[in-house]
């Protein structure tokens, strides 16, 4: 699905915006019964990257 709508700002601290603009995407994409511009298979990899980061302290 492409969505040119979406402008991602670069993350600081306590900055929720991204967070949010993919929450409201995904709450119109159940309100038009369409697709996420985030889907749950690209949620499930990038939670396994930064879960394998922590668990070998790679930070």
């Amino acid at each position: 699905m492409e969505n040119n709508n979406f402008k991602f700002v670069i993350i600081g601290s306590g900055n929720t915006t991204n967070h949010e603009l993919i929450i409201k995407d995904f709450i119109d994409a159940v309100k038009e019964n369409t697709d996420p511009f985030v889907n749950g298979e690209s949620v499930k990899i990038a939670s396994e990257v930064i879960l394998d980061i922590y668990k070998n302290n790679i930070i």
